[in-house]
């Protein structure tokens, strides 16, 4: 019977936020497993093959599969069991409490956990030394908090990124066992060195652990080549995710490290009072400019109308003395003579009282 395709949020949620390079290795697992798969011949992945984004909903349908059994996978209608429940029964089949309402990260890194304690516990005391020292350089050269979260399987004090460093050494440990040796590349900068330098100091101890592993094959079935390590694999993309989030986060935050709603509104506060600010200025700068063309008019009206008053007082001083020159010679006092503002009608106005004065002589 034909399985069908169900969206998980579990296990689909973290497939869509990853790279090509992150699914290499799920791609890898299913279809170098030796046994019946469908994904390599799928029109999708025949199709697309190696853009693995371009058929997510078929590499999510495949690695269900795995993790279920023919008959329960029939119980389900073909779909296959919740990722929640594949991850659980590894964790149960490496001895590990498994609740079922529990959230899957929590049950994925007690996984990763368990497995690190492991390799850990067969390495000598040098090699202990050397892997703390390189793992606590990511965990404010605190070598206890290393040492008391790797042998009490509790990853509950480590840094994000001391977290991520151990899930893709882990993860990488898993793939050496398959045949893999591509997870190094998904990291880069100074997490790539440190995997390389742990993935070499590890290399004793995965004789035991593909021991351990393959123990789980043939108790739980042949699936298990593929549901083990596509498990301890995603654990890794889930984490990997998660810091990825908090470093952009924290890239993108204010100094006070206010949450995103009060950085939002200070924001939108902080250009309101910039445009305001703003149109504030230009209407002080628009009085302003009104202010000094009004009084540059004013000035000019002001020297426009004081010049022909200036002419007039000037003139009215000239008519007013000849008239007064006139009067004396003609026996009129000066104070007859009658004042014009208009200098013309003062010269006109002179003759008129001359020729009076002569008419009037007996």
């Amino acid at each position: 019977m034909a399985m069908k395709y169900a969206f998980d949020a579990d296990l689909d949620t973290v497939l869509q936020a990853a790279s090509n390079e992150d699914l290499d290795p799920l791609v890898e697992f299913i279809t170098h497993a030796q046994i019946s798969e469908d994904l390599s011949s799928s029109k999708e992945y025949k199709q697309y093959f190696p853009n693995h984004q371009r058929y997510l909903h078929v590499l999510s349908h495949e690695i269900r599969s795995f993790g279920g059994h023919t008959v329960a996978n029939l119980m389900r209608r073909g779909q296959g069991p919740s990722y929640h429940t594949i991850v659980c029964d590894v964790a149960k089949r490496l001895k590990l409490r498994c609740d079922e309402d529990e959230p899957i990260a929590a049950i994925e890194r007690r996984i990763l956990a368990h497995v690190l304690k492991d390799i850990y516990g067969h390495l000598d005391e040098e090699q202990k030394q050397l892997f703390v020292q390189e793992v606590q350089q990511y965990q404010c050269n605190n070598s206890a908090m290393v040492v008391r979260a790797v042998e009490k399987e509790d990853f509950g004090e480590l840094s994000p990124k001391t977290l991520t460093l151990l899930s893709v050494v882990i993860a990488s440990s898993v793939a050496r066992i398959m045949g893999l040796t591509s997870l190094v590349p998904l990291v880069g900068g100074a997490f790539a060195s440190s995997v390389s330098r742990l993935i070499g100091l590890l290399g004793g101890p995965l004789g035991w652990l593909t021991t351990a592993f393959f123990s789980i094959y043939e108790f739980g079935g042949p699936a298990y080549r593929v549901t083990v390590p596509c498990v301890i694999h995603i654990a890794m993309l889930r984490i990997k995710q998660a810091n990825s989030l908090l470093e952009y986060k924290s890239q993108n935050q204010l100094p006070h490290h206010e949450p995103e709603l009060d950085q939002a509104t200070e924001a939108e506060t902080a250009t309101e009072a910039a445009t305001e600010s703003s149109a504030a200025a230009d209407t002080t700068a628009t009085n302003a400019a009104a202010t000094a063309a009004a009084a540059a008019k004013a000035t000019a009206e002001e020297q426009n109308s004081s010049a022909p008053t200036e002419a007039t007082t000037t003139a009215k001083s000239a008519g007013e003395g000849e008239g007064a020159e006139e009067g004396k010679e003609e026996g009129n006092p000066p104070n007859e003579i009658e004042a014009t503002p208009d200098a013309d009608a003062a010269q006109d106005q002179v003759p008129q009282t001359s020729d009076d004065a002569k008419e009037q002589r007996p």
